[in-house]
């Protein structure tokens, strides 16, 4: 298993969002630029941590890709509704 570890060295960085939005970012377009080759990469993880050693105290970030399937149905007010109806209607509407 693949991902990237992250510790930073004061509570102030871990809690900067913008640094952890660039790691996230990054493992994001790692994923996406791996399904151009032979092999992608599906289960990467990241994990970003930090650890205050005087006080036995730990915070840590964790996330991983989940690959989750739309269904071939939804349920609306006029009740099931064919996914394949509405995503024709949602191409069209874009080109």
């Amino acid at each position: 298993m693949t991902g990237i570890f992250k510790n930073f060295n004061t509570i102030e960085e871990f809690k900067s969002t913008e640094t952890k939005k660039d790691i996230f970012n990054s493992v994001v377009n790692s994923i996406t630029a791996s399904f151009e080759t032979d092999s992608p990469d599906l289960n990467p993880f990241l994990l970003v941590t930090f650890a205050d050693l005087k006080k036995y105290i730990y915070h840590y970030w964790f996330a991983f890709p989940a690959l989750v399937a739309k269904p071939g149905w939804e349920v609306d007010e006029a009740g099931l509704v064919d996914v394949d109806d509405e995503v024709s209607y949602a191409f069209l509407e874009v080109f």
